[in-house]
């Protein structure tokens, strides 16, 4: 899924391109007009301005055209990286066997790797051929014997780096799994550490931990050598090369005088950027096996999520009569207060116990609540539902899971690139003045790791109120607040039933807290849900 965003062709690209085909012709000329100008000082004549003018022109114009390749390679960049991490946000509330933060993680590692890919393969692998060939037709055109010798020992050079990609790419991929493992365990018993405490487990959490840790290093290490090795082995081979081409020039110049000293210095002007080419060439291959690694591993795991989905079992789900499908057009312009949804019958069965969940009735511009006792499968059912109502109209509901966390970005990025303007009235209500002023809303980059959970959770329920989907579920939004609070967040709450005529639905423990604040009411109650354990 993520790898495709690379397929389409972008005005950076062919600016990228079109810049280093005009880097490469000033190269060429460059060359030309200094080895007249070296002629015209052995032969002591007069040299004009305009010659030494153009020259200066042709080296900054080489340079210049080089920059703005680079430049657009990394807007490109930037653009596919930007893509990829909205699609992952958007994601994250589909995930059921990996915790948000946990996937984050992975986005932060693997999007660095992402610019590699973009700017050191693809880019560089279609520049690096088009200056292979130019240079190797200017250097057959003044004297094809270098042209044999260049074509006799360039293979080496990607051959090398391909048996050596391959590889890199198998101890990316051990290098991020490991690195997975380390940070899911660190994030889960920080997320626990009074169990941990409690129970006595802290030697034990240190050693998982310490293992993850060294195995890490060690992936890390196989990576490094093989890069410093393959990199030493490039480095010869290139000097050789080279060298058997100047070896070559020197005897044709000075013991056999069959070629004019013009056409050996072209030759030796041009021959190293050919293998400066060839070498860019293999290293950008070397750096898209090591991205790939990462890659795959992290498009693998949206794949898998999205098979995960489409294979559950979703609940069946009536409006105002009418089931639900892909072909109704439901949306905030036809619905009205009052309005009925029936939620059919479920039975699920998960890590060995079996549920069955009773027929549950939601009205629209009311506030619908689920109760019951830890553990009764209060928070699965809400997802059950987020994935049902995503699975037949993917654009009608908003959902806040339990545990959510927000990226490093800006204020903006973490709530949807709403404007200020559009979302001032619920930053208020949050009381999420401060963290605006603290970070800025457009710019600033939010830290996550020096805000509290607290914050993080309103930051995210300020994201669900400003989507705007007809259906909007929250798990568990009031936990962890103090009670000024959960106050403006059922007030913000109720506003979406008052104002926008939204179908609320939230997973709580405090009814009577709700009861107080918030009318009218459906109290869907699961405690009596039958519940069975598998033997």
């Amino acid at each position: 899924m993520l790898l495709r965003q690379y397929q389409q062709i972008t005005l950076n690209k062919l600016l990228a391109i079109l810049f280093n085909i005009l880097s490469i012709i000033s190269f060429v000329y460059f060359v030309i007009l200094l080895m007249e100008l070296i002629n015209l000082l052995i032969q002591e004549a007069s040299v004009s301005y305009s010659m030494i003018l153009y020259i200066a022109v042709l080296l900054s114009g080489r340079y210049i055209f080089q920059e703005a390749s680079q430049l657009m390679m990394s807007v490109e960049a930037t653009r596919v990286t930007n893509k990829w991490s909205n699609i992952i946000i958007n994601s994250i509330p589909l995930v059921d066997r990996l915790e948000a933060g946990e996937l984050q993680h992975q986005l932060t590692f693997v999007l660095d790797k992402t610019k590699q890919y973009v700017t050191n393969y693809q880019f560089t692998a279609i520049l690096s051929v088009m200056t292979l060939i130019i240079m190797f037709g200017v250097t057959l055109y003044y004297h094809w014997v270098a042209a044999i010798i260049l074509i006799v020992t360039s293979p080496f050079i990607p051959l090398l780096y391909i048996v050596v990609g391959m590889k890199t790419q198998d101890d990316a991929k051990t290098q991020m799994n490991e690195l997975n493992k380390f940070q899911f365990t660190l994030m889960n018993t920080l997320r626990s550490m009074d169990d941990v405490v409690n129970l006595n487990l802290q030697q034990h959490v240190v050693n998982r931990l310490k293992s993850y840790n060294s195995k890490y290093a060690n992936a890390s290490m196989k990576l490094l050598k093989t890069v410093f090795v393959s990199g030493f082995m490039l480095d010869f081979i290139t000097m050789i090369s080279i060298g058997l081409v100047a070896l070559e020039l020197g005897f044709e110049l000075v013991v056999f005088k069959t070629i004019e000293f013009e056409s050996a210095f072209i030759v030796m002007m041009v021959v190293p950027e050919f293998y400066l080419a060839l070498k860019n060439l293999s290293q950008s291959f070397h750096a898209k096996k090591e991205s790939m690694g990462q890659i795959e591993l992290l498009d693998h795991t949206f794949d898998q999520l999205i098979i995960d989905r489409k294979n559950s079992r979703y609940i069946d789900i009536v409006v105002n009569g009418e089931k639900l499908s892909g072909t109704n057009n439901f949306s905030d312009s036809n619905l009205h207060k009052g309005i009925a949804v029936n939620l059919e019958a479920h039975d699920i069965k998960l890590e060995g116990k079996s549920i069955h969940y009773p027929k549950v009735e939601l009205e629209f511009s009311q506030f619908n609540v689920i109760i019951g006792r830890n553990g009764v499968g209060k928070s699965l059912y809400l997802q059950l539902l987020n994935d049902s109502i995503k699975f037949y109209q993917s654009q009608s509901v908003s959902y806040l899971p339990q545990h959510s966390y927000i990226f490093e970005g800006t204020f903006k990025e973490n709530i949807g690139n709403k404007s200020y303007d559009e979302c001032a009235h619920y930053i208020k209500m949050l009381k999420l003045d401060p963290i605006c002023e603290r970070f800025g809303y457009h710019d600033g980059l939010i830290d996550p790791s020096i805000i509290s959970h607290g914050e993080q959770k309103r930051i995210n329920i300020l994201r669900v109120l400003m989507d705007n989907k007809p259906f909007v579920l929250f798990d568990e939004p009031l936990a962890g607040l103090n009670i000024e609070l959960k106050q403006s967040v059922l007030k913000c709450l109720l506003k979406l039933i008052t104002d926008q005529n939204k179908c609320v639905v939230m997973v709580t423990h405090e009814l009577s807290l709700v009861k107080q604040r918030v009318k009218p009411l459906n109290v869907i109650d699961f405690d009596q849900l039958e519940v069975h354990h598998d033997e």
